[in-house]
């Protein structure tokens, strides 16, 4: 049992390919981290992501496209 317990601590997955299919998924953590080798792609039909302080959003090239409306609304908007 103390080497479960020891296992338990850390756990590592390493996998070919992990599957996961749900009607509804909760996570509530403290802290977040991903790190993604090469490529990370997500699609839904409605996406809200929301920061108390601050979102940044960087990249070599960013790309924004939306086929009816781009709503910008600030105070202050600062280009280049």
């Amino acid at each position: 049992s103390k080497l479960v317990e020891s296992q338990l601590g850390k756990a590592r997955v390493v996998a070919e390919a992990i599957d996961q299919i749900a009607d509804r998924v909760l996570q509530r953590v403290k802290r977040s981290y991903r790190m993604i080798e090469q490529f990370e792609q997500l699609r839904a039909r409605n996406l809200d992501y929301r920061a108390e302080d601050t979102l940044s959003l960087r990249g070599r090239q960013t790309v924004l496209t939306a086929r009816k409306l781009v709503k910008v609304d600030s105070e202050q908007i600062h280009v280049g």
